[in-house]
């Protein structure tokens, strides 16, 4: 049998394009997300989703600005976010009950709603943050270590408020029939007090624009 082989090409931006369709709903993607704080250890979770016109109802579609997912777990190190960042990573460290298995999860979930996604974390040291921009991709896959903003410092001093924790946020929202807040809201409320009631039961909070969600 022959040992000859050809090296193939690929192209990041149409495989990421893929992954951006694999069809998550907004609730299912961001119980991805959440899902990896819990498994990382978060007491705490706070899901913000702002909208793009504040004046526009909550029943409006395609009015969703950014989805952002901030938890108080043990955050990640420079090199665990690269990990993280990288497609199909095989060297980070999935429990055997979290939902993440292949190293794709937190991409394909985030890209399902949004071009652009950008981590900020720190397991103890300092937070640093990291981008990803699918605006930017063609030929190669990357990310930019940007500057923390002033937005950046306030939401960790308000929600996270220690030198541990991580924020995921979601942004350039896609705007093809991308569903109301108030759609989203009432089906994170229902999905995240379903999946994680024994996690809120036994004490871990997640809250939605600053609504606790019960255990249902």
């Amino acid at each position: 049998m022959s040992t000859d082989f050809e090296t193939l090409d690929w192209n990041p931006s149409r495989v990421l394009f893929g992954l951006s369709r694999i069809g998550y709903t907004p609730h299912s993607a961001l119980a991805d997300i959440v899902d990896n704080s819990v498994t990382n250890g978060a007491k705490n979770v706070n899901i913000l989703i702002n909208k793009e016109r504040e004046e526009l109802s909550s029943n409006r579609k395609n009015n969703i600005k950014e989805y952002i997912i901030i938890d108080d777990g043990n955050g990640m190190s420079k090199e665990q976010i690269l990990s993280a960042l990288s497609l199909g990573s095989d060297d980070y460290d999935y429990s055997d009950d979290s939902l993440s298995k292949f190293g794709l999860g937190l991409k394909s979930a985030s890209f399902s709603q949004g071009q652009v996604l950008e981590v900020i974390s720190s397991d103890g040291s300092e937070f640093v943050k990291y981008i990803v921009d699918l605006n930017k991709i063609d030929k190669i896959y990357f990310c930019q270590n940007v500057e923390l903003t002033s937005e950046d410092d306030a939401l960790i001093e308000k929600y996270i408020g220690a030198s541990r924790g991580t924020i995921i946020r979601i942004s350039d929202v896609h705007k093809n029939n991308h569903p109301s807040l108030k759609n989203t809201y009432e089906a994170l409320i229902y999905r995240l007090g379903t999946i994680y009631y024994y996690f809120l039961m036994d004490g871990i909070s997640i809250s939605l624009n600053g609504e606790k969600i019960e255990p249902y």
